[in-house]
Formats: structure tokens, C-alpha cells, sequence
């Protein structure tokens, strides 16, 4: 809504969402926890690169705190676990927003390399 709205209360709230999750966020576990991963580690690395990109509330500190949260949370469930259809390339597009949004190359290419190669 920042984006298309251009009002700041979004932003912020983004912030304080992202803030949230990963300030507490340690593991994910459930049934489906590669997809839970996979889903969430998609939509909100996406979220967080605009917010980085297009909004300067967003503190340094905060910013490398939610990079942690990505690599320790979602890259070790992402990394290790694929299935078929949807599912793998749920695996594949969260791989590689978060690779973008981490700077991680290995990440955005194992992303690309197990769709292209699907």
C-alpha cells in the first residue's frame, strides 16, 4: 500500500510487522513447514525490498536483524527440502527473493537453477 499510496503509515506499519517477525521469529515447524516456509520467506522478502528501496525508515540495525531472521529461519528449511509442482517452485521463488534481498547470490542462483533445471 506504501508503494501505491505513497502514504508513510503503511511504510511504518510494514516496518513494524517485519520488525516483529524477526525479533521473535526462531524456527518454523508444522505439517507443512517447507511451504509455510517457502510462502511467507516469498511474500515478505519481496515486501522488505520495498520497503528497503523506497522508504528511509527503515534502520540498518533492523534491516540486518530481518536478513538474519531470512538466513537462519527460511534458507536451512529452503535449502534442504523441495517437492513437486506448485510446491517446488513456491521453494524456488522464495529462494530467490530472498537471495535478492540478501544480497546472497547463492541463494537467488540455486533458486534459478533448480526451476530452470524443474
Amino acid at each position: 500500500m506504501w508503494v501505491f499510496t505513497g502514504d508513510e503509515r503503511h511504510a511504518q506499519k510494514s516496518i513494524e510487522i517485519q520488525n516483529a517477525w524477526a525479533s521473535t521469529l526462531v524456527d518454523i515447524t508444522d505439517s507443512n513447514w517447507y511451504l509455510q516456509a517457502s510462502w511467507v520467506g516469498n511474500a515478505s522478502a519481496i515486501a522488505a525490498e520495498l520497503i528497503r528501496d523506497t522508504y528511509s525508515g527503515w534502520s540498518a540495525a533492523d534491516i540486518a536483524q530481518y536478513k538474519g531472521m531470512l538466513n537462519n529461519c527460511f534458507l536451512p528449511i529452503l535449502n534442504k527440502r523441495y517437492s513437486f509442482g506448485n510446491r517446488e517452485l513456491s521453494v524456488c521463488s522464495a529462494l530467490c527473493a530472498i537471495g535478492i534481498f540478501n544480497d546472497d547470490r547463492a541463494a537467488f542462483y540455486q533458486g534459478i537453477y533448480h526451476w530452470m533445471s524443474y
